[in-house]
């Protein structure tokens, strides 16, 4: 590839590999955005764009670390784009907010999957998406061996409206891409919100287990949880 290739994703049980990079000889019609997503059939050596619009455009803004489902057909990743699916936006005057958007390569889709419970949009850290140093949004995604299920951490902080979550930190949580719930993962015997960051989360191929690391106070020793 003529630009830098990283972060890369490989399928459980597919011939795939999710990456992002900012090469412009990868596909047919090279992306003009910036780095984009792609994944790559290591049977066939082709190369598909994953950060692409129903219309076909590349994103119009960075993309992240993505994920990919068991056999490599459905792809997650972050994405600071606004024209990737109907209804994308910038969430506040601040800039604009990490939302997770998946590929699907069999029907050729892609759909957001972060959504506020509030129809106002995201409520982010005051003070986050004004400095260069933070991100405001949702990241580091991981999927079942199905597809249905996808963790992933976030410090907006409603998009589980069955929790207040007003600490202003990365939180770690989990969506039903079936049915379209988001529910806070990262929560204190009380069932609140934990004290302290809680990120890079990872799931179990049926979904039963998720593994995250934090450092809230309220949850146990700082480190590691399941």
């Amino acid at each position: 590839a003529s630009g830098r290739s990283s972060v890369a994703s490989v399928a459980a049980v597919g011939p795939f590999v999710a990456f992002k990079s900012s090469g412009r000889d990868l596909v047919e019609e090279p992306a003009t955005q910036g780095a984009q997503t792609f994944r790559a059939n290591l049977e066939d050596l082709s190369v598909a764009l994953a950060s692409v619009s129903n219309h076909g455009r590349d994103a119009n803004g960075s993309t992240a670390t993505p994920a990919l489902d068991g056999d490599g057909t459905l792809l997650v990743v972050p994405a600071q784009a606004t024209n990737l699916a109907r209804g994308s936006r910038w969430d506040d005057d601040r800039g604009s907010a990490w939302h997770l958007f998946s590929r699907d390569f069999i029907a050729e889709t892609t759909t957001q999957e972060t959504t506020a419970a509030s129809p106002a949009g995201l409520q982010l850290p005051p003070a986050a998406c004004g400095l260069v140093d933070l991100q405001c949004g949702s990241f580091s995604p991981d999927l079942t061996l199905d597809g249905r299920y996808v963790v992933f951490d976030s410090n907006a902080g409603n998009l589980d409206a069955s929790v207040p979550d007003d600490n202003a930190q990365f939180d770690v949580f989990v969506l039903d891409r079936v049915t379209g719930q988001t529910r806070l993962l990262s929560r204190n015997a009380d069932g609140e919100a934990a004290d302290g960051m809680s990120d890079a989360p990872e799931i179990a191929a049926d979904g039963r287990w998720v593994v995250f690391r934090s450092r809230a106070a309220d949850l146990g020793p700082e480190g590691i949880y399941v």
